[in-house]
């Protein structure tokens, strides 16, 4: 998997451990989304605030934390980290073993939770969603969580996720979502100016560590 499918993913990448999510041919072919991710271990917090734009086989994601702005941008099989501040990025060619829509990245996401258990419904970011809670015991730590899945068949995907992991929890939430919407091409390419070095992908299609520093 690669590094952008799990930034993608990581507001339901906790949630997968607990729960095996299924494709869906419905989701929106374009749209935007914003989450906050808070998490809390023993004396310490932190507050993430993430924004993800896409348009058919094209993904931008960005990331604001303590190390300040960092933009993942997918088009096609091309793949850039860039580090706003620097001025940089790195691209990788996604080799076709390893290459994935866009779609099929967010439908990973989608469909009911195994082995969860439907409390009821609420609504998340303007959207109905089905609560369910989830408890598994994981390399020896115990896990639990509550996830509101999205009835919405343009995005049925986790738009909430509550989960606590040993001493540690997080809390992911959608707080905006667009769909159907005409994203500027500029949202998929660099900037002008913009150094770039290229690396290639591990045998595994990873893309390296540490780019776009």
């Amino acid at each position: 998997m690669s590094r952008m499918t799990r930034i993608l993913i990581s507001a339901a990448g906790i949630a997968a451990v607990l729960a095996g999510p299924a494709f869906s041919a419905g989701l929106a072919k374009s749209g935007f989304m914003e989450r906050v991710v808070i998490t809390r271990n023993v004396g310490a917090s932190l507050t993430q605030t993430e924004k993800y734009y896409w348009e058919g086989d094209r993904l931008r994601s960005e990331r604001y934390g303590m190390e300040g702005l960092l933009v993942e941008i997918k088009n096609g099989k091309t793949f850039y980290l860039y580090n706003p501040a620097g001025k940089e990025a790195v691209k990788t060619i996604i080799p076709d073993k390893y290459a994935r829509s866009v779609q099929q990245i967010l439908g990973e996401q989608s469909g009911s939770p195994k082995g969860g258990k439907k409390v009821g419904t609420k609504k998340v970011a303007g959207f109905d969603c089905d609560v369910y809670v989830l408890s598994k015991t994981v390399g020896g730590v115990s896990r639990s969580g509550k996830l509101y899945v999205s009835k919405d068949p343009r995005l049925p995907i986790a738009l909430k996720i509550e989960i606590t992991m040993g001493k540690g929890s997080q809390i992911v939430e959608t707080r905006n979502v667009k769909l159907n919407i005409n994203v500027p091409d500029s949202m998929f390419a660099l900037p002008r100016g913009t150094k770039i070095t290229e690396k290639k992908a591990s045998a595994s299609g990873e893309i390296a560590p540490g780019a776009a520093k």
